[in-house]
């Protein structure tokens, strides 16, 4: 191979080199993006697992006001079924008098001159009207009934929203059953119905068997104005922060080892000094 050839041969060889190792910027860039996407598309196991998780606590407080929330869903649709129940009972009875009210009362063939067909045909017509009478009187007792039954649903799905919130109540108030148990805790009607109803009712009774005070005023007003006070109350125990109690003793005050005009702890007293800071003369 002539001199020439070589030369053609290398430069050649070189091009061809340069074309497969040169990486345009935008090229290197693109790549690095792609490796980091890959990099963050699949995380590790440890990270996975890793998350924001909640703990045993937490569950079982969401698992509580879950409960609390569908029980008192609950309460507020069969205290709706019996306010309907109740109207509608209200409704029948209206239409009852109505047609007691226009009922005709019992011919005789007198009133008709002795004329036997139109006392036949004001017989019919009396009949008629006491059948009619008779029906809705029957319908208004059983719409009654109904009333009667929705309106035990009601307070029973209360009772158990109530109970459920209370369950919650204590978790944070370890002392609540010795504090509403308590005989001096009187509820009147009133009282009892608003502690039922309210979202806050446990909060409610504890506050009130704390202040009897209180409790022996409310029960001593008319329902409208109890009702009232009650409301007040209630609202003003949302907006406050829950104080968590517990039936732990409370812990005893340890002894100051050190007087409040001595600097010096008990091992750096001299016996003199220990004596005195004793009390031995």
């Amino acid at each position: 191979m002539t001199d020439e050839a070589e030369n053609a041969e290398a430069v050649e060889t070189a091009e061809t080199a340069d074309i497969e190792s040169t990486e345009t910027p935008e090229v290197a860039q693109a790549t690095q993006e792609v490796e980091v996407s890959s990099e963050d598309a699949e995380p590790t196991k440890s990270e996975a697992e890793s998350g924001d998780e909640p703990t045993e606590k937490e569950r079982k407080k969401n698992s509580f006001q879950e409960r609390i929330n569908q029980k008192t869903r609950q309460a507020k649709e069969a205290e709706q079924r019996a306010r309907q129940a109740e109207e509608a009972t209200e409704d029948y009875r209206r239409q009852l008098e109505q047609i007691q009210s226009n009922a005709p009362k019992l011919p005789t063939l007198e009133e008709f001159d002795y004329d036997q067909e139109k006392y036949t045909q004001a017989m019919a017509e009396y009949n008629a009207a006491a059948n009619r009478s008779a029906v809705q009187d029957a319908l208004t007792d059983q719409q009654r009934f109904q009333a009667e039954q929705a309106k035990k649903e009601a307070q029973q799905a209360m009772v158990q929203a109530f109970t459920e919130r209370t369950g919650a109540f204590r978790d944070e108030h370890a002392d609540f059953d010795t504090v509403v148990q308590d005989p001096s805790f009187k509820q009147g009607a009133a009282m009892t119905q608003a502690i039922l109803i309210a979202d806050n009712g446990p909060a409610i009774a504890y506050h009130l068997a704390k202040n009897p005070g209180l409790t022996n005023d409310i029960n001593q007003m008319n329902p409208v104005a109890a009702a009232m006070e009650l409301g007040r109350i209630s609202a003003r125990l949302a907006t406050e922060a829950p104080i968590k109690t517990t039936n732990t003793p409370t812990p005893v005050t340890p002894i100051n080892t050190a007087s409040k005009g001595s600097e010096k702890s008990l091992d750096e007293m001299s016996a003199d000094e220990y004596r005195k800071f004793r009390g031995y003369k």
